[in-house]
This record gives C-alpha cells, structure tokens and sequence, in this order.
C-alpha cells in the first residue's frame, strides 16, 4: 500500500467507526476495530 492508500484507508476506517458510534454506540465501534486489527495481525 502506498502512503496515500494508507491514509484513505485509515480516514474510512475513522469515518465508520464515527458513523456506527452515532448509530449503534460502542459494541459497533469495537467490532470494527477488531475487523481492522485482523487486516493487520
């Protein structure tokens, strides 16, 4: 991935992460966290 794909893809992740705390509070927030942290582990 280059720099900018790492910044679009992190700026998603944030932007989804806000979206499903407004909708659906923390136990979405955690469950997309995770998701992200399996991309990487």
């Amino acid at each position: 991935m280059t720099k900018n794909e790492s910044d679009a893809f992190y700026f998603i992740i944030q932007f989804e992460i806000r979206e499903s705390s407004v909708r659906k509070g923390i136990q979405n927030k955690k469950r997309i966290r995770n998701r992200f942290h399996k991309h990487f582990i």
